[in-house]
């Protein structure tokens, strides 16, 4: 499962995300679905960054947005989680 949805803030900032169950984990798949997305993302003209929102706790989430271009930019702390924010301009 993936997607790409507008941002509440507007301004060209989407967010993208995925979900890969855990049998399929290590396999390279969220990588690819996160590429194919920027690729889709560069084809809409009202896209200008993408956001990529991960649990402080996942590293893997962190390692594929960072491999895609993404860069670290935010860090919020949630009820019960603190979630890291990455982005990339398009």
């Amino acid at each position: 499962m993936c997607y790409l949805v507008p941002k509440p803030l507007g301004n060209g900032q989407h967010e993208v995300g995925y979900l890969v169950l855990p049998d399929h984990w290590g396999k390279g798949y969220a990588t690819e679905v996160t590429a194919a997305l920027i690729e889709y993302a560069k084809e809409m003209t009202v896209v200008t960054e993408l956001v990529g929102i991960v649990n402080s706790k996942n590293g893997a989430s962190k390692k594929v947005l960072t491999k895609n271009g993404f860069e670290y930019y935010n860090t919020e702390k949630e009820e019960q989680s603190i979630e890291e924010y990455f982005r990339l301009f398009i």
